[in-house]
This record gives C-alpha cells, structure tokens and sequence, in this order.
C-alpha cells in the first residue's frame, strides 16, 4: 500500500508499540490476539498504517557547514581573504545540491508516521485466522451449524468452492 505521496507504508500496529515490528495488519491484530487472549472480543480494533517520514536536505547548510570546517583548518586565521572565487562557489553550490539529491534518495530514516488507519472486525478475523478449536467460547459453532462437506460454518450462506460444490450448513 502506498500513500498519496508515493511512500510504502511499511509498518502496521494496532498497540502503540514503542517498536514498529509488524510488516502486514495481520501481523499486527495477531499480536493483538495474543495479548488480550481469548476473552470478550470487541467487535473491531484499529490498525494503523506506518510509512517512514519524509525529509528533505539543505544544500546550502551542507555548503555552508563544510566551508567553515575547512575555513577553520585551512583558512586564512584573520578571516581576510576568502577561500574560493565566485566561479567556484557556483561549482560547489551545484556539487553541494547534487549531494543532498544522492541523500535524499539513499537515506532510509528510522522514523516513522501514521499515514493510514482501517478497522479490523475482529470476530471476523478470528474466525479466518484462528482454528475453530482455538476459538473463544463467544465465537464458538455449535457442532451442528458446521458444513458436512468442509466442517467450516458458513453462518448460512452457500459457498461454491473451486470444483463448482456448493457448501451450506444443514441445520
């Protein structure tokens, strides 16, 4: 998934973790199941989207910084006479630019922003993610309602699988 400004969202969390860790949202509602466990679900959790934050490069601070570094070592001590010509500083405000480009398109930052956020309805994702035997008792099937084909609940709906079979319950 991308943002409007073409960045990868790369990281989904749906605990405030101090740590982005999870690459799908998936991943980040199964680490929440984990930690709340089995208990009373509620009907949907959010799960934030994270992309890494954008940031762009001066080049005129990187100039300015490198120049006073050399002034400093190699420069005149009285501050009299200056370091380079207005040819050169030309050259070295292009370099200067082409650098921070190279940076900018090389330099991965660690932090992160919420670009995006989707509800999850966690019943829902439980039933496709978890084993109906690992299921908490507010989501359990009575044996009965299960499908004689698939043994999968289809809460009443026909399923059609990939040969044409039609899958039901049979109450």
């Amino acid at each position: 998934m991308k943002t409007e400004d073409g960045r990868e969202v790369e990281y989904w969390d749906c605990l405030d973790s101090e740590e982005l860790t999870h690459l799908s949202p998936d991943d980040a509602v199964e680490e929440w199941y984990d930690q709340v466990g089995s208990g009373d679900l509620p009907e949907s959790i959010v799960v934030h989207g994270y992309a890494r934050m954008p940031f762009d490069v001066d080049p005129e601070r990187i100039l300015e910084r490198v120049l006073e570094d050399l002034d400093e070592e190699h420069g005149d001590p009285n501050g009299q006479c200056d370091s380079t010509t207005k040819a050169q500083d030309a050259v070295l405000r292009e370099a200067a630019k082409t650098f921070a480009a190279v940076v900018v398109a090389n330099y991965s930052p660690w932090a992160c922003e919420r670009v995006t956020s989707e509800t999850v309805n966690i019943k829902e994702w439980v039933r496709e993610n978890v084993p109906p035997e690992c299921w908490p008792e507010t989501l359990a099937i009575d044996p009965a309602r299960l499908c004689r084909i698939c043994g999968v609940a289809h809460d009443g709906k026909v399923d059609v699988d990939f040969d044409g079979v039609a899958h039901a319950f049979t109450p």
